[in-house]
């Protein structure tokens, strides 16, 4: 049976770190958006937002408004759908 020298198995800690927001549109990941943007939090590299396409024409707006809060200060807000 061979012994490995273990001290070359040291595990590196990531280059750099995403933070990515999930957002569901509801009150906690807007205030998380709106913080971000303030600087109150650690800052966003991108939003992601998971569009059914069955939204509240309500939703699509404060979706809008929170877009442009994200632009305002370069964090990339995605809209995904399914197809």
């Amino acid at each position: 049976m061979r012994t490995e020298d273990r001290s070359s198995c040291q595990v590196k800690p990531p280059a750099a770190t995403l933070r990515v927001l999930s957002l569901g549109g509801g009150v906690q990941s807007s205030a998380l958006l709106y913080m971000a943007c303030a600087g109150e939090i650690a800052p966003l590299d991108a939003v992601v937002f998971a569009d059914t396409g069955g939204e509240l024409p309500e939703t699509y707006a404060h979706l809008d408004r929170l877009q442009a809060e994200a632009d305002r200060v370069g964090v990339r807000f995605l809209r995904v759908t399914a197809g």
